[in-house]
């Protein structure tokens, strides 16, 4: 029960910083740094601009050294529940998940990078009015679609919550982060 993706996301294993030539923006390959987004127990989430297609892209950085240093269980390190995070994205294909376009890893460097779809939106908890049935409804008809395909490809999320559920601006929710998941055969 596998799956399977239509394109697959790019393993990049080079490293270029540079400066954007128009804004004097820093770069990371492609990719013009924007802003902070977010910060999570392993690092940092970071909105850059692809010079190259013009979108938008969430990109989570990781320093390799802590998460190499930080245990998890015994046996397992946090750069363990990433490899394990990354393995899982890279099969997944969904309208209801957000999506894996690449990741760079340079053993030259201490950084380690996910580059995700930005989803434009909101958490479904930034609300702070309500939502409303017919909003419910739906947000929640997509999470349990988005759960439904994990599910079918033996896949358990492990830490649903309003912080991982986000919102397009189209009004779709998209199942993210992926740190804690795991994947079951039989």
């Amino acid at each position: 029960g596998f799956a399977c993706r239509d394109s697959l996301v790019r393993d990049t294993r080079k490293l270029f910083r540079s400066e954007d030539e128009t804004t004097g923006c820093k770069m990371i390959n492609q990719y013009v740094h924007l802003g902070k987004i977010g910060a999570g127990s392993y690092g940092k989430v970071v909105k850059y601009r692809n010079i190259k297609d013009g979108r938008l892209y969430a990109i989570k950085v990781l320093s390799k050294h802590y998460m190499l240093k930080v245990r998890v269980v015994r046996s397992e390190t946090a750069m363990t529940d990433v490899l394990r995070e990354v393995s899982l994205m890279k099969m997944l294909d969904h309208p209801n998940i957000v999506n894996l376009i690449e990741v760079i890893d340079d053993p030259n460097t201490d950084k380690f990078y996910m580059v995700l779809e930005y989803v434009e939106g909101k958490m479904v908890c930034d609300n702070g009015i309500g939502l409303g049935e017919a909003t419910s409804r739906k947000y929640l008809r997509d999470i349990v679609s988005g759960v439904m395909y994990l599910h079918s490809h033996n896949i358990i999320h492990g830490d649903i919550k309003p912080d991982n559920l986000l919102v397009t601006s189209t009004g779709n929710v998209k199942i993210g982060d992926f740190s804690v998941s795991q994947i079951f055969e039989g």
